[in-house]
């Protein structure tokens, strides 16, 4: 946590303060939060993960499916 000045009365309040104690001017906030919420992005970050294993999943099983085919295939032509 660190300190920050108020734009309208100069006072020096948290940068998590959603507002001045002091006059109530409204603090914007910074970052990469300023316009996706915490919860946003952890959704987006959960989904992407999901995605990411079903993909891989999807590679390792019809890797799998191709190899028993070749096999059944190789044993068809013995």
């Amino acid at each position: 946590m660190s300190l920050i000045k108020c734009p309208d009365c100069g006072k020096e309040i948290s940068d998590k303060a959603p507002m001045c104690p002091n006059c109530g001017r409204p603090i914007a906030p910074t970052g990469i939060y300023s316009f996706l919420s915490k919860r946003w992005v952890r959704i987006i970050g959960v989904i992407i993960i999901i995605y990411i294993g079903l993909r891989i999943m999807g590679g390792v099983i019809g890797a799998y499916n191709r190899y028993q085919i070749r096999k059944i295939e190789y044993n068809l032509s013995e």
